[in-house]
């Protein structure tokens, strides 16, 4: 019975435990002013900032495929750009974005097919002569007591270094949504290797999640949380030539004024941990461990048997004495 109550016990701590966690990652989930219709993930890992893309280093990262006749884009989403109005530049929108999270940071990857891969221009105003691509952020809704002042941050990163050589190179624009105000900044904390492709470039960004509790202190990475999130696409060509897609822009809805570059929040909910094994793997160990199990009971049986054949064997003898 002590046994039976004692597992009570422990299923109860544990429920309690996790509806803890639960309740405490609720409290940073999206509010009015993001969409839950289009949700995106971040798979828990932590990259090597180094511009090579290595071996399952990205693998359990959920794939966001940015494309002109992608369903997100022609459902949410809004083209950018006088000089492709036939939107016929498909080798210059065609990318992949990826993210992960640790206690640390969120990682960025980016694999863009670029048929002309421009490295002028400044991270600070990517739109004005760069390729790159504008990732907004906020981890608190401005409907919750973490972030009253509706804090959100757009992560700006170039192919570039901002000196005309690849690279990468970042900046962030931080906007308080309660007076409007924004203002960009270099942060050197956020770190960015970008490298050339065969078929265009690829980047890797670091941004510690202490780049956005500087505005909201309270916020803490959890499985599970969700923050808003969108992202804007920037091609540029030799000459004037530029466009950009707005990945998801709902402006109606999200009651963000027309023509603001981001327009509104789809969902980036963090993933928990995977702890990957495969079969071949598992079998050895379970093999290994039934052995090991076999050869203690067949040891416990020997020594038992062994045990027994000398108590008797002194048993018998000491009634042959008598």
């Amino acid at each position: 019975m002590r046994t039976k109550t004692f597992a009570l016990a422990v299923v109860i701590i544990l429920s309690a435990a996790l509806l803890a966690v639960n309740l405490s990652a609720a409290s940073v989930k999206g509010g009015a002013h993001w969409s839950g219709e289009v949700v995106k993930e971040a798979a828990w890992g932590t990259p090597v900032i180094d511009g090579v893309i290595s071996k399952g280093e990205w693998d359990l990262a959920p794939v966001i495929t940015v494309t002109l006749d992608d369903p997100i884009v022609n459902k949410y989403g809004l083209y950018q750009g006088g000089w492709e109005t036939n939107k016929s530049n498909a080798a210059d929108f065609s990318t992949e974005v990826r993210f992960l999270w640790d206690e640390n940071s969120l990682y960025i990857y980016e694999n863009r097919i670029d048929d002309d891969v421009i490295l002028a221009g400044s991270s600070e105003t990517p739109w004005s002569g760069a390729d790159g691509n504008l990732i907004f952020l906020q981890v608190a809704d401005d409907d919750s007591a973490l972030n009253p002042k509706g804090w959100a941050h757009h992560i700006f990163y170039i192919v570039g270094n901002d000196s005309g050589k690849v690279g990468g190179a970042t900046a962030v624009r931080i906007v308080n949504e309660s007076d409007g105000s924004r203002n960009t900044v270099k942060n050197n904390d956020i770190k960015a290797v970008a490298k050339k492709t065969a078929g265009g470039w690829a980047i890797e960004v670091e941004v510690p999640w202490s780049v956005f509790r500087k505005e909201v202190p309270d916020f803490a990475p959890e499985i599970g949380c969700v923050l808003g999130f969108s992202m804007v696409p920037i091609d540029n060509d030799s000459g004037s030539d530029f466009s950009q897609i707005c990945w998801f822009k709902q402006d109606s809805q999200l009651k963000v004024p027309n023509g603001y570059d981001f327009g509104g929040w789809a969902h980036l909910r963090l993933l928990a941990p995977v702890v990957v094994e495969t079969e071949a793997a598992a079998a050895p160990k379970a093999a290994a461990s039934t052995a090991a199990q076999t050869s203690d009971m067949l040891g416990s049986v020997v020594i038992a048997t062994v045990t027994a054949a000398a108590v008797f064997a002194a048993v018998y003898s000491r009634k042959r004495k008598d």
